[in-house]
């Protein structure tokens, strides 16, 4: 039987994923940190996986459109985003 070595599959591939609450002291930090993360490793080669967590992961989304658009890249080869289920508290 052949062995595979699923470390090769993810090879390339940088998850980003996170939340924090909006609106805290650092949030124009983080998300602009967020941000440039996305767009440098794009701009090395990689893939950017995101989950769409609170705050995080849209600036992350941000930065790799920013970056596709700046380098003629096609998006969905430098950007998986998936969505994450949120749970709103009616009280």
């Amino acid at each position: 039987m052949e062995q595979k070595n699923f470390f090769n599959i993810s090879k390339g591939n940088v998850l980003i994923s996170g939340s924090y609450v909006y609106g805290d002291k650092d949030t124009f930090e983080d998300e602009a940190f967020s941000n440039e993360l996305a767009k440098n490793l794009i701009k090395n080669g990689l893939k950017v996986i995101t989950g769409y967590g609170l705050c995080v992961d849209p600036a992350v989304v941000s930065g790799a459109y920013d970056i596709a658009k700046a380098m003629a890249f096609n998006t969905s080869d430098c950007l998986e985003s998936y969505s994450f289920p949120r749970v709103h508290n009616e009280e």
